[in-house]
């Protein structure tokens, strides 16, 4: 998939469920897949050692040899989430938040690091980041 596709408007149906998609499943199936992706039982994530509510990346994660495509994959679905103002089920550590934030800044149009700050604001990071 390519990364302007992403941007498009993610369309959803669950196997078995009736309705029309105005966001809501889309906001629902997001956030079921990000709370899995996260889940600190499968290996690329960890609890930081300050909490057992924030999330840094496993510094274990090669054991499993595809890790990288899953991160790739975690990339893009959080991307694609904060881009449609969409939650998900996680927080992360501070230097994470500060490391994404410079990336972001050195490799997108100031729109789109607009529309990522802003999200980060939304979710009371900007205090802490700034």
């Amino acid at each position: 998939m390519r990364p302007k596709d992403l941007r498009k408007r993610l369309m959803v149906k669950f196997r078995g469920e009736e309705g029309l998609d105005y966001g809501g499943v889309a906001r629902e199936w997001l956030f079921l897949v990000s709370r899995e992706m996260l889940n600190p039982q499968y290996g690329l994530f960890q609890y930081s050692r300050e909490d057992n509510y924030t999330l840094q990346i496993n510094a274990d994660s090669g054991v499993n040899p595809e890790h990288l495509s899953y991160f790739h994959f975690a990339g893009r679905l959080l991307g694609m989430a904060m881009f449609h103002g969409h939650h998900i089920d996680a927080g992360f550590t501070t230097p994470f938040y500060k490391m994404l934030l410079s990336k972001v800044r050195s490799h997108m149009s100031g729109k789109v690091f607009q529309t990522i700050l802003g999200s980060l604001v939304s979710l009371k990071f900007l205090n802490v980041i700034t």
